[in-house]
């Protein structure tokens, strides 16, 4: 199993959203896509 379940959070960045999923995850282990949680300015 990737994932237990999906979470919209409407009108939130990406370090809200990265917080959000943090918070309700239930396994103890959390893996994120992003390593430096910045995103280049085009």
């Amino acid at each position: 199993m990737w994932a237990d379940r999906a979470l919209l959070v409407r009108d939130a960045g990406q370090s809200l959203g990265l917080l959000t999923g943090l918070r309700t995850a239930k396994y103890p282990i959390v893996v994120t896509p992003d390593a430096d949680l910045e995103n280049p300015r085009s």
